[in-house]
């Protein structure tokens, strides 16, 4: 080599990825979403972030119901994952009726602008894990339900109460249709739902204001 080459760096290795293929885990996902959050303005933005984590975190305590971890947090909406020691039912009942009270508290002394309405949506499925997170096509499902246009367009329509919730077909079959506690399987409408997946079937509910207190 002559005196006047550098030599080459050499590239530090990083370190490998690791991957299990067992770690696949059967769980629940709770994700909810403030209506209209992009249209208001920043300073609005912070307070419901900051609320809509209280409400749901203090509707799941009153509920009994504990999440694996901290949700994922997307700004306007948060995804709580629980594991098959939760009872499915009770992400449905008491946990929407507790929601919906919880809500309803803090519209009643909030500011107008900063009054929130929310799209709920809960499913189930088998996710994989690593040492950053679960991931798996499930949940992309699930995003892409929590922001259908039927999904809104529920909400918008649904002026007596402040949530709309909707189940994939899983919840439904395995928890709706039974009737669990005082859940009423007559007040979930099933629609089908375009993804870029696919076409998924779901069924809508809108709780009431005037819904049995738990």
């Amino acid at each position: 080599m002559d005196n006047d080459e550098k030599p080459e760096k050499v590239r530090p290795l990083l370190p490998r990825a690791s991957f299990d293929s067992g770690n696949l885990h059967h769980l629940s996902m709770f994700l909810v979403d403030i209506e209209n959050h992009g249209a208001r303005p920043d300073k609005v933005k912070g307070v419901l972030r900051a609320e809509l984590r209280r409400i749901v975190t203090a509707a799941m305590a009153h509920a009994g119901v504990s999440a694996l971890q901290p949700p994922d947090d997307a700004g306007d909406s948060l995804c709580f994952l629980f594991g098959p020691g939760t009872p499915k039912n009770r992400l449905i009942d008491p946990l929407i009726p507790v929601l919906t009270r919880e809500l309803l508290a803090y519209n009643a002394v909030a500011l107008p602008c900063a009054h929130m309405r929310l799209r709920v949506v809960v499913d189930c499925g088998e996710l994989y894990s690593d040492e950053h997170k679960f991931y798996v096509s499930g949940l992309n499902d699930e995003y892409g339900l929590i922001n259908s246009n039927e999904l809104r367009e529920g909400l918008r329509r649904h002026l007596d109460g402040p949530v709309v919730v909707m189940v994939s077909r899983e919840i439904y079959d395995g928890v709706v249709r039974y009737a669990s506690g005082d859940i009423d399987p007559s007040g979930y409408l099933a629609v089908t739902v375009l993804l870029k997946q696919g076409i998924v079937e779901a069924w809508m509910h809108g709780p009431r204001e005037d819904q049995p207190q738990k």
